[in-house]
């Protein structure tokens, strides 16, 4: 496993988890994968070190003390919109799915956390970050090209729209 998570080595998570039990074991596997993990027992906390650090990637139990890991997604997410949020639950009930779905979440694991469904949400996110970083790469490179070009240089959209032109 650690080889095939080697790349994870570049990210951060935020775990929060009021259960101890719970909370040593998945996060002696998150610390196995990624290059820093921020671990919090109440969702208080675990906001207040989101807004410290700004993680790549959340996991929260959704019931906890002080704050439950909805309210303090959705407060994570007026921050940052795209954010990517696991949520684990001993609770079936379909409010809390429901709820999940319209946040849109990248996964939503019952517990006992399924160590092999953890690991493959964790490198879907992953890819998708990756994907979403070669992209704005690639978009800048764009724009540089396009600055030097003494022609204009415009792409359409299907409505004839511009959606990129050089200066």
């Amino acid at each position: 496993m650690k080889d095939k998570l080697e790349h994870l080595k570049n990210y951060t998570v935020l775990y929060a988890e009021d259960e101890p039990g719970t909370r040593e074991n998945i996060s002696e596997l998150l610390k196995m994968m990624f290059k820093k993990v921020y671990i919090a027992d109440n969702g208080d906390d675990a906001y207040e070190l989101y807004l410290r650090y700004m993680t790549d990637l959340v996991i929260t139990d959704i019931k906890m003390p002080n704050m439950n890991g909805i309210d303090m997604c959705k407060a994570i997410k007026k921050i940052k919109k795209d954010q990517h949020i696991i949520f684990t639950t001993a609770h079936s009930e379909n409010n809390y799915f429901m709820e999940a779905i319209e946040m849109q979440v990248d996964g939503y694991i019952l517990k006992p956390i399924d160590y092999d469904l953890l690991e493959s949400k964790i490198q879907n996110i992953i890819k998708q970050i990756n994907t979403r970083y070669k992209l704005q790469q690639q978009e800048i490179l764009t724009k540089e090209v396009a600055r030097f070009q003494d022609n204009l240089l415009a792409v359409l959209d299907k409505n004839q729209k511009v959606i990129f032109s050089n200066d």
